[in-house]
């Protein structure tokens, strides 16, 4: 193949280029706040966030049903009666 031949016709490669200028002005036009929360969102978006996010959220339950277990008050007691009741033993023998 030529090397002055283009990979792509003219149409998407202009496409092309004009999303990448748009890409572009948004990025020196973002305010500090905005460049912010798009770091935050792209770092929240990845698979790993997931499980991060699992993983606190069984220590935080954990934690409280270890708390209500040793009979003292859960940091985070569960929002209503029926959700306490379940989550002791007795009722599920």
């Amino acid at each position: 193949m030529n090397s002055e031949t283009p990979i792509l016709p003219a149409h998407i490669e202009d496409t092309v280029r004009s999303i990448a200028e748009l890409h572009a002005d948004h990025d020196r036009q973002a305010s500090l706040y905005q460049r912010t929360i798009e770091r935050l969102i792209e770092r929240l978006g990845r698979p790993a966030s997931a499980g991060v996010i699992a993983v606190i959220m069984a220590f935080w339950i954990a934690a409280n049903v270890l708390l209500e277990r040793v009979h003292h008050q859960p940091f985070d007691p569960a929002p209503f009666p029926y959700c306490r009741a379940s989550s002791r033993r007795r009722h599920f023998l």
